[in-house]
C-alpha cells in the first residue's frame, strides 16, 4: 500500500508542475502545429535583437513577435525588414513598438503571399531623393498579384507614403491609423481588396487609386486631408459609410480616354458611392462628388497630345445625416 501511495503522490505532483514548465518555455521559439514562434527584443534567452534576423530564421507559416521598444533603421541597410515568407510578424503594442525608418527608403518591404502585419508604429520612411514607404508590398518579379496580405492595428505615420500595395488580390487593411503621410494608401493595379475601419488625419491624400477594380473602402473617417480620397481610372470602386470631415477636397476622382484613329475610346470608369457622411453636407438629396474626364486628342496629322478636361459628376445619392462610429 505504501508503493501505491507513493506513486500517487508523485503523479499529482507531476500533474501540478506541468503548467508551470510549459508557462517556462513558452517564450522560446518552440512548435504550435508545426509553426514556430521567434522573439525580437525582451530578456528571453534566445531572443533576437534584430527583426531580420528572425526573418531569416523562420520559414512559412511561422509568426515573429516583437517586444515593444524602438527599432531604428540603419543607415547601412535599405530596410527594417525585407518579409519573402509567408509569416506573421506581430509588434507588442501599437504605441510602443515602434519601426522607425531613417528618412530614407522602405521601412517594411512584403515580397510574398500570406503575410499578416499588426500591432505597430511604422514611421519615418524615406523623403524627397530617397522616398520610401513605411510598408511596400510589391511582387519582385512582376509575375503576379500577391494574395492574402493583411495589415491591422498597426499606425503609420511621417512617411512618404504609408503603404504602398501594388499588385495584390484578395487582401485586407483595417483598425489602422494613417497621420501626417504625404499619401497615406496608394493602391495600384490591385483587385478585391478592402480598406475599413481605419483613420486618416492630416495627410496630403488619404487614399490615392490608380488603375483599379473592386476595391472596397468601408467604415473610414477621412479628417482634415488635402484629398480625402482621390480615385485615377478606377471602375467599380465601392466607397460606402465612411466619414469625410473638413478634407480641403473631400473626395474627388479622374476619368481617362484616348483619342484614336478618329473615334474616341470612352472606357467606363465609375464608383459607387452610398452612405458616406459629408461634414460640409446636410442635405437628404444626393451629395455630389466633382471630379474630371480627361481626354488625350492624339490628330492622325500632327503627333501631340493635346489634353482636354471635361468635369465630371458622381453622386452619394443618399448621404448618411449623422457621423458614422468608426470601430
Amino acid at each position: 500500500m505504501k508503493i501505491v501511495a507513493i506513486g500517487i503522490f508523485f503523479l499529482f505532483l507531476g500533474m501540478n508542475f506541468a503548467p508551470a514548465l510549459g508557462q517556462i518555455i513558452e517564450k522560446q521559439p518552440t512548435s504550435v502545429s508545426d509553426d514556430k514562434w521567434w522573439y525580437v527584443g525582451g530578456n528571453g534567452p534566445g531572443n533576437f535583437s534584430v527583426i531580420q534576423d528572425a526573418v531569416d530564421n523562420a520559414s512559412d507559416g511561422d509568426t515573429i513577435f516583437v517586444y515593444h521598444g524602438i527599432y531604428n533603421q540603419s543607415w547601412t541597410s535599405y530596410q527594417i525588414v525585407d518579409i519573402f515568407k509567408s509569416i506573421t510578424l506581430l509588434g507588442e503594442n501599437k504605441t510602443s513598438t515602434i519601426l522607425n525608418g531613417s528618412r530614407q527608403w522602405d521601412v517594411i518591404r512584403v515580397m510574398t503571399d500570406d503575410v499578416h502585419i499588426s500591432g505597430f508604429t511604422i514611421q519615418n520612411s524615406g523623403v524627397g531623393q530617397v522616398p520610401g514607404d513605411g510598408i511596400h508590398i510589391y511582387e519582385p518579379t512582376g509575375m503576379h498579384q500577391l494574395q492574402n496580405i493583411t495589415v491591422s492595428d498597426t499606425i503609420l505615420c511621417h512617411d512618404n507614403i504609408g503603404i504602398t500595395i501594388y499588385e495584390c488580390n484578395n487582401s485586407k487593411f483595417s483598425n489602422n491609423i494613417f497621420n501626417e503621410d504625404d499619401i497615406a494608401c496608394d493602391v495600384k493595379g490591385s483587385t478585391n481588396c478592402q480598406i475599413n475601419n481605419s483613420l486618416f488625419t492630416n495627410n496630403t491624400i488619404g487614399i490615392h487609386l490608380y488603375l483599379e477594380q473592386g476595391i472596397k473602402i468601408t467604415q473610414n473617417e477621412f479628417q482634415g486631408n488635402g484629398k480625402g480620397i482621390y480615385c485615377e481610372t478606377c471602375k467599380d470602386i465601392i466607397i460606402n459609410s465612411n466619414n469625410f470631415i473638413h478634407n480641403t477636397i473631400q473626395a474627388t476622382f479622374l476619368k481617362y480616354t484616348r483619342y484614336i484613329i478618329g473615334a474616341i475610346k470612352l472606357i467606363p470608369y465609375k464608383q459607387q458611392w452610398n452612405d458616406n457622411y459629408w461634414g460640409d453636407w446636410n442635405k437628404t438629396r444626393p451629395r455630389p462628388i466633382v471630379g474630371v474626364y480627361l481626354i488625350d486628342l492624339l490628330p492622325p496629322i500632327i503627333p501631340l497630345f493635346l489634353p482636354i478636361y471635361i468635369p465630371s459628376v458622381e453622386f452619394d445619392r443618399r448621404p448618411a445625416q449623422e457621423p458614422h462610429v468608426i470601430q
